[in-house]
């Protein structure tokens, strides 16, 4: 295995143990109700996630000599962490729970984590040889 495979590991490893660290307590203060720590928080969170989603895709980007920007990659990836950004406590807010929106799944920070993680990966797909 080669160096910078090894360090994308290790860096991977880490960024996942600072998210299971944050995650209890932005857990706790949304249970307070602080939802102004719990912004922080959740920026936080999804700044790490969007970063290892990159790390995926690390080796495309290393391998580049010459970038080009491809829109139909980047432009959904710009759309899905706008919309990642936005504070759970607006959505239910702005949609509510339940009838007429039975499924929000921007309410859940766990579908938030795989989006963000998906944002990062096409971002780094919307950069190409």
């Amino acid at each position: 295995m080669d160096r910078t495979k090894m360090i994308q590991i290790m860096v991977s490893i880490t960024l996942l143990g600072i998210a299971i660290a944050i995650f209890p307590r932005y857990n706790e203060l949304v249970d307070m109700g602080n939802m102004n720590q719990a912004f922080s928080y959740s920026l936080t969170l999804g700044i790490i996630y969007f970063l290892f989603g990159i790390l995926i895709e690390l080796d495309r980007l290393l391998h580049n000599k010459t970038f080009e920007i491809r829109w139909g990659a980047l432009i959904p990836s710009i759309i899905i962490i706008a919309l990642v950004s936005i504070p759970t406590s607006r959505w239910i807010l702005w949609f509510g729970v339940g009838f007429p929106y039975p499924y929000n799944p921007f309410v859940y920070p766990e579908l938030k984590a795989i989006a963000t993680v998906v944002a990062g990966i096409l971002f780094v797909r919307g950069i190409k040889q």
